[in-house]
């Protein structure tokens, strides 16, 4: 299956050879005298924090025992681990562990998100992504500014090719309301969304005030799956100080519940839209841009 991100085939590389280790019951040592490393570098392939040698592989594979058939699926892995990815030349712009996040997200099937603060940024406008950026207690320079809106955009293009990803997202309703940027920003944010949510691919649904309590009170989050079922799944927390990557099959089922709740517990998507209209209607202008409604 060709891979999008080497951030993801290197996640599943480690995943398999750590397991795979594990299953034989040989320590990192033996490995690390095996292949001519240390053993804290076996460590760290098995975390995904390295690129592996492809020849390395390959002899961490013969050690395993690992049938020839599923070698060849292995050491193509390797190789596009060893690729870089777009966002990479943004690394001076954008933390390691949001880079980390971009990596998968590009090789995602599936994207499912709970946006309690802000528009997501798959769906964001330019003007929206930089009034966000006015928020920040630390001013934020014009250069900044255009890098943040130059990696949304190639973030979202992903999302414009057909069939390369399915977004779902549950959006509060305080996000619509809130006035980031003033009308005229938030006439086009709305006016974005409303199309959006017309396409195949994305399914985008409001969580109302009046839905009442509901079990993503903690914050926002999103979900990953991946197209390959070799490709775990994991849920994504972002923070100020950084970001939780939660991998564990209980943490990924808890977080599938507590979205599968919120889409039930959200408005339907046209009734969404119905809600976006009237919202774009109260920002001014009128709706005449918009698309036409359903029915």
């Amino acid at each position: 299956m060709p891979r999008n991100s080497p951030t993801a085939a290197r996640r599943t590389l480690a995943r398999f050879l750590r397991e795979r280790r594990r299953a034989a019951g040989i320590p990192r040592e033996k490995v690390g005298q095996y292949v001519g490393k240390n053993p804290v570098t076996i460590t760290r392939l098995e975390k995904a924090e390295v690129r592996a040698e492809v020849g390395t592989v390959s002899m961490m594979l013969s050690l395993y025992k690992v049938p020839e058939e599923e070698r060849a699926y292995f050491i193509d892995l390797a190789r596009a681990a060893r690729r870089r990815g777009w966002w990479q030349r943004y690394a001076k712009d954008i933390p390691s562990w949001h880079s980390m996040y971009i990596g998968l997200e590009a090789d995602a099937g599936e994207i499912r998100c709970y946006q309690a603060g802000h528009v997501p940024a798959l769906l964001q406008t330019q003007e929206y992504t930089r009034a966000l950026l006015e928020g920040e207690p630390a001013p934020v320079s014009e250069e900044q500014a255009r890098r943040a809106v130059e990696i949304h955009a190639a973030r979202q293009r992903r999302l414009a090719d057909e069939g390369a990803v399915r977004l779902r997202a549950v959006i509060d309703e305080g996000v619509l309301r809130r006035a980031v940027g003033g009308p005229e920003v938030m006439r086009g944010q709305l006016l974005r969304l409303l199309a959006a949510s017309q396409r195949p691919e994305v399914d985008l649904q409001v969580l109302a005030f009046a839905a009442g309590a509901h079990p993503a009170r903690y914050g926002s989050f999103t979900v990953l799956r991946f197209p390959d079922p070799r490709d775990q799944g994991l849920v994504y927390i972002e923070h100020r100080m950084g970001a939780s990557f939660l991998e564990e099959d209980h943490e990924i089922a808890a977080y599938d519940a507590a979205f599968a709740d919120l889409e039930r517990r959200a408005l339907p998507p046209a009734r969404s839209r119905t809600l976006l209209r009237r919202l774009l209607d109260g920002v001014g202008g009128g709706a005449a841009d918009a698309p036409a409604a359903e029915g």
